[in-house]
């Protein structure tokens, strides 16, 4: 009971002493990220990205784009074998020992050995010059709908005034469309996948962040607190989201 009553205090204290910070806005269905060198399709592949629904993020380095994996949710990573200063299967090991992120790799004119070398780490598809843009473009989105099958074959969830749209993403409560940033929707749709059903604290990190976020519950107790401001009639009522110290979170009907 002692260690209960400690970790519900150390929640309140941080949530009443963090910084205000701005909500951000509600990002696009997917994020792609791009690190790009030399090879001669790194400029058709932005082109055919930047014609996507997807929010585009150009890393300028291994290590911004590993502090955007560490920091946001990214759904796929175009990666340039013709990298100026590092070596890119090094880059997409690191990648691997953090996240399991689609990957593909652009390269001019792969080897065999190359290509074998690349699959070994785990690297999801390779893309030479003899691929057409139609045919990036559907790779892209195949790997999207693996990503979203699981939402695409669910039916919508009603829990009181939520409506929960999975094929969609789209979010209502009370007939009014809720605009939710992108970890707020996944927090809310594996609660309400799992309604009624406590959710540890290290479950809802590993399903949200990943693995390496298990044990970082203040970034689990802003986000709840910043959706409890949207779905709760009155964010201290909890009519919604219920808290259960010192183990996790409840989605119920009110």
């Amino acid at each position: 009971m002692i260690a209960v009553a400690a970790d519900t205090l150390l929640e309140e204290a941080y949530l009443e002493n963090a910084k205000p910070a701005a909500i951000p806005a509600p990002r696009a269905t997917q994020t792609i990220v791009t690190y790009m060198g030399t090879s001669t399709l790194s400029q058709r592949v932005m082109e055919i990205t930047k014609n996507t629904k997807a929010e585009i993020i150009a890393a300028e380095s291994a290590e911004e784009l590993l502090q955007d994996l560490s920091t946001i949710r990214i759904d796929l990573i175009f990666i340039d074998a013709q990298l100026p200063d590092e070596n890119s299967l090094d880059v997409c090991r690191t990648i691997r020992q953090k996240s399991s992120v689609p990957i593909i790799m652009l390269t001019d004119n792969p080897s065999a050995e190359e290509r074998l070398q690349g699959y070994q780490i785990e690297i999801d598809e390779y893309i030479d010059n003899s691929v057409t843009n139609e045919e990036i473009k559907a790779r892209i989105d195949t790997l999207f709908n693996r990503l979203n099958f699981v939402d695409r074959t669910s039916e919508p969830i009603r829990i009181g005034g939520l409506y929960i749209n999975l094929a969609r993403r789209e979010v209502m409560l009370n007939n009014q469309p809720l605009e939710l940033t992108r970890i707020e929707y996944d927090l809310l749709r594996i609660l309400a996948i799992n309604s009624n059903q406590v959710l540890e604290h290290e479950q809802l990190l590993t399903k949200v962040w990943g693995p390496e976020y298990r044990n970082d519950k203040h970034y689990l107790w802003v986000n709840i607190s910043r959706l409890r401001k949207k779905i709760e009639p009155d964010e201290h009522s909890h009519r919604y989201i219920h808290n259960r110290p010192g183990i996790g979170y409840m989605l119920r009907k009110p």
